[in-house]
């Protein structure tokens, strides 16, 4: 009887094992096969959708500058064919923070085009670009002239929480200048640049194209707003080692406290910016299971932008580069319907 029991006993034992390994390789795994499968959810924006709110002089103030003639370097990089790789820069000409840099890009040029309608690429915080060099030169592949604007390492050195506000601001302004490059090219249509970002690059993006009426389509990947809480809560690790190095030295001792403060200095943020967006130029891909941008803040940066098109992918923040051939063909359709192009290279 006791051999009975304790062979039950080892049954159950194994199928409790079986149950949560299955239970684990399920979770790790599902991410994989649903977008083979069509697993995403799409909404499509509102019929009913408003005009976009007008700017408000006060803080289109904040971003205006003088023009000034420039002078731009341009380094030959790669011949892919039917497109030429080039490296762009120039000295920004308006600081609004204390700390000169040099504006690079790297300029995606079509051969065949002429007046091509262009995508400014912005790159997520860190690593070497590689998601941005996939999209851009998917967009040269298929009839789009591209602009990864680099990112700025000064940037990332900023250690005091009251340089934050300022620096965003002097993001949007970076990146206003690349379209002030943009605007120089006869070759590049400028009445036709979208701007496409994922991550940090989707939250640039989410504050350049409400401030900066030449950017007229934005297809945002993993956006949030409210820059306050993804720097108090957000799983990131670079965020995380630099909110946790100043929790120590300023003796915060609770993120509920550092949240607060933050959202007593931090003004330049996407959530404030979204109204004067145009939510039918606008699509988002939101993750569910975000924790670095996490989803809350995705979601309430879609309800600010007046509910745009919007790609709810079964995901977190890494596993979202699963979806990233469906990425890829949604982002081109928006884009060819919003912009259009004029040819498609072969």
């Amino acid at each position: 009887m006791n051999n009975i029991i304790n062979g039950w006993k080892a049954k159950r034992s194994l199928g409790r094992i079986s149950i949560r390994f299955l239970t684990v390789a399920v979770f790790l795994f599902l991410p994989v096969f649903m977008p083979l499968t069509g697993c995403a959810v799409h909404y499509t924006a509102d019929r009913n959708l408003g005009a976009a709110r007008p700017l408000p002089a006060a803080l289109a103030a904040l971003f205006s500058y003088p023009r000034v003639d420039v002078v731009y370097s341009e380094t030959l990089l790669e011949d892919k064919g039917g497109y030429t790789i080039r490296h762009i820069e120039f000295e920004s000409m308006h600081n609004v923070i204390p700390v000169p840099h040099t504006i690079r890009m790297d300029y995606y040029a079509l051969k065949t085009v002429e007046k091509a309608p262009v995508i400014l690429v912005l790159p997520i915080l860190g690593g070497k670009n590689v998601i941005a060099k996939i999209f851009a030169r998917y967009f040269a592949e298929n009839g789009y002239a591209a602009v990864i604007v680099h990112r700025q390492r000064e940037y990332k050195e900023v250690a005091e929480l009251e340089r934050i506000n300022p620096t965003l601001q002097q993001m949007v302004i970076d990146h206003m200048q690349a379209v002030d490059w943009i605007e120089t090219r006869k070759e590049l249509d400028a009445s036709r640049i979208g701007v496409f970002g994922v991550s940090m690059g989707a939250i640039k993006a989410a504050m350049l194209a409400p401030i900066d009426p030449r950017v007229s389509v934005a297809v945002l990947g993993l956006p949030g707003g409210d820059i306050p809480y993804i720097l108090a809560y957000c799983t990131e690790r670079s965020i995380n080692r630099f909110r946790s190095k100043y929790m120590d030295e300023t003796g915060f001792t609770q993120q509920d406290r550092l949240y607060e403060y933050l959202q007593t200095t931090v003004t330049c943020d996407p959530i404030h910016y979204a109204p004067y967006l145009d939510p039918d130029n606008v699509l988002m891909f939101i993750s569910w299971f975000d924790t670095s941008v996490p989803y809350s803040r995705g979601k309430a940066l879609w309800h600010a932008a007046g509910k745009p098109e919007v790609v709810y992918l079964v995901s977190g923040h890494l596993s979202a580069y699963v979806y990233l051939p469906y990425v890829k063909a949604k982002t081109l359709s928006f884009f060819d319907r919003r912009l259009g192009k004029d040819a498609v290279l072969p």
